[in-house]
């Protein structure tokens, strides 16, 4: 029962009569192996090659000697992380060797590695650099200038050289000579505001009145300190939640004199503030109401049956969806307690109709209508 050590000769081979002998005996060698010796990884890539190898690939394999036997497994197992970066290295290098840099793959690691990830790097860096250099070449020339042509000022101004800080004198105003100027430079003023002093909604609306402002408005906009700026922009945002609720009511109200409570609006916030709101909502608890009085009242109608008719207690059955062994007595628990919701049902129902129909702005007008004319008919 002992299996002999490695190297092994042709005769112990010509022992294992099938390739299963030799495959299982494979097996056995890889399973000994310590986890020193290979990992699990390999392992498990070794037998999955044992099932499939040929019988010459077995013999080769079984002749091994124990450290060539153990590197045989490593090597069927993952390759490592360098390994797979220096075959990526070695296909760049292949693939593109006009642009692919092998010695700027090894030194900067994941980052550059593939040559996608170098030819994006290149072009980057290169409009970074240009755009950095432009900006340098404008200043150089902003600073050098020396005189005071205010379109030169308002061309160096307009690719984001210098803009004065607020508040701005009247000596740069003077130098805004257009209408358009002004705008111009309110606009840029407004695009640079970061989201936390002002949001997308305030610098939209801030941008569309720019371009239909009078003279007098850009130029007070103009010579507002940084804060009072912001505050300016915020103003022209949207309103307030409780300013569109407002708006929201009027409108239906407006819209609607005869079904719409702007006192149920206010009430039940935004549940039933817009008039399809209030509409389904009467619809839907009508209807409920209704049904669970139906219900009460089939109910009410079973339990003071007093027959024994089965047809008359299956239609109870039927309609009430009870199963077919309730008796009339047996319903009385139920009763009470649909008899207690049709009531508070019909009850909350009537109050609710019944301020919704009061305070609708049609019945509103009419009523005061007919206080004065009962007033005065009382006054005569």
């Amino acid at each position: 029962m002992t299996t002999p050590s490695r190297p092994r000769n042709d005769l112990y081979l010509k022992g294992l009569k099938t390739t299963n002998d030799k495959r299982d005996v494979l097996a056995a060698d890889v399973r000994r192996l310590t986890d020193e010796e290979a990992n699990g990884a390999a392992k498990m890539a070794t037998f999955a090659w044992i099932t499939t190898a040929s019988d010459i690939e077995l013999d080769g394999c079984l002749t091994l000697s124990k450290e060539a036997f153990i590197d045989a497994v490593k090597a069927k197992g993952p390759t490592t992380a360098d390994g797979d970066r220096e075959a990526i290295i070695r296909q760049g290098a292949a693939n593109h060797p006009w642009v692919y840099s092998p010695t700027i793959a090894r030194a900067c690691g994941p980052v550059l590695l593939e040559p996608w990830q170098q030819s994006s790097a290149h072009l980057t860096a290169g409009v970074t650099v240009a755009l950095i250099t432009r900006r340098a070449v404008w200043l150089r020339r902003f600073t050098q200038y020396k005189g005071d042509d205010h379109d030169i000022l308002n061309e160096f101004h307009t690719l984001h050289m210098t803009t004065p800080s607020r508040p701005r004198n009247d000596l740069y105003l003077k130098g805004l000579k257009t209408t358009n100027d002004k705008r111009d430079v309110l606009a840029a003023d407004v695009t640079k505001l970061p989201t936390q002093q002002a949001d997308g909604a305030a610098k939209a609306a801030t941008l569309t009145w720019i371009e239909t402002a009078s003279e007098r408005e850009l130029n007070g906009w103009l010579s507002f300190s940084d804060q009072e700026f912001i505050d300016a922009v915020k103003a022209k945002g949207p309103t307030t939640a409780d300013g569109d609720r407002e708006a929201i009511i009027r409108q239906g109200a407006a819209n609607h004199p005869w079904v719409y409570s702007p006192t149920i609006a206010r009430a039940c916030g935004p549940v039933l503030l817009e008039p399809w709101q209030q509409s389904s909502a009467h619809l839907t608890a009508g209807v409920t109401v209704a049904l669970i009085t139906r219900r009460a009242v089939w109910l009410r109608r079973f339990t003071q049956y007093k027959g024994d008719d089965h047809d008359i207690l299956n239609e109870f059955h039927t309609r009430l969806n009870l199963p077919s062994t309730t008796k009339p007595q047996d319903a009385l628990n139920k009763l009470y307690t649909w008899k207690r919701a049709s009531t508070y049902g019909l009850a909350g129902y009537s109050v609710w109709l019944f301020t919704a129909i009061t305070t609708s702005p049609k019945i509103q007008k009419a009523s005061q209508k007919l206080k004065v004319f009962w007033h005065g008919q009382g006054s005569k």
